[in-house]
């Protein structure tokens, strides 16, 4: 039977430090919703080392395409305002 390693779980500390947030910082953004998803064990959240990083990807992607629509909406209006 093949084992596979199990990474460490993180703490709130640990994600803020990855993260480069303050402590306070990270509890905000779990109290609104805006953090990455967690587990429970017992009382304490932890979070897998793995959904942090998709989660980061995901709000990578998600900026990027904001900024692509930005960038088309400000073309359509650059090249309105040229042939008013």
């Amino acid at each position: 039977m093949q084992q596979t390693a199990l990474t460490p779980l993180w703490d709130a500390k640990a994600l803020a430090d990855y993260l480069q947030v303050s402590r306070r910082t990270m509890e905000t953004m779990i109290a609104r919703g805006d953090a990455p998803p967690h587990l429970r064990i017992g009382r304490q959240r932890r979070w897998r080392q793995e959904d942090v990083q998709s989660w980061v990807d995901a709000c990578a992607t998600a900026k990027r395409s904001a900024l692509h629509m930005f960038d088309a909406e400000q073309l359509l209006d650059d090249s309105a305002k040229e042939s008013a």
